[in-house]
């Protein structure tokens, strides 16, 4: 988890094993479970 001057850079890994970038104003306990509702997504590239 990485600060990013007023957010929280996240990785979420699904239970596929898939892993997503996400942002949230406060930081979670690292390795918690926490539910997610998607608002918005994109990606410029796959993940290799």
């Amino acid at each position: 988890m990485i600060f990013r001057g007023e957010r929280y850079e996240l990785t979420l890994r699904l239970p596929s094993g898939e892993t997503l970038l996400a942002y949230h104003h406060s930081a979670p306990a690292l390795g918690s479970q926490v539910a997610v509702s998607l608002h918005q997504g994109w990606c410029l590239e796959p993940d290799q």
